[in-house]
């Protein structure tokens, strides 16, 4: 079985001009990192795992990609992306190919340059999610 992946941009073209989030301009971008685990299932099927977080917090509730803001212990950015896939779903670093770096992406409200890695996941592994946290969709 194959699988297309197609990355989706909600553009504010297709928003009324009256919803349309504003764009900061930041004198410094604070550098982040995420990565676009994926996997095949048994079946064929392409898996793409995705972070639910919690209630509550400033992101109570919403999907995401593993990652967060590089520490001034990481290496570059791929290292930031593996770091923080460990820390928020338990995938241990041996266990992940990293495939290609993707497009950087600036946010237009918080100031960071996000830089995600496609990633290959080896062997699924049970996942270890931190308590505030839970996973995969």
């Amino acid at each position: 079985m194959s699988a297309t992946i197609r990355f989706l941009s909600l553009a504010t073209a297709t928003q009324p001009a009256a919803r349309r989030l504003p764009h900061h301009r930041f004198a410094i971008m604070r550098e982040a990192a995420v990565l676009v685990p994926v996997y095949r299932a048994q079946d064929g099927e392409l898996v793409v795992v995705l972070v639910r977080r919690g209630e509550g917090g400033a992101h109570g509730g919403q999907l995401a990609l593993p990652g967060g803001q590089r520490d001034p212990g990481d290496v570059d950015l791929a290292a930031t992306a593996l770091r923080e896939a460990e820390e928020e779903i338990g995938l241990a670093g041996d266990r992940v190919e990293l495939l290609a770096a993707l497009p950087v992406v600036e946010t237009q409200t918080t100031g960071f340059r996000i830089a995600p890695f496609l990633a290959r996941l080896v062997v699924p592994t049970p996942w270890r999610p931190r308590s505030w946290r839970s996973l995969r969709w």
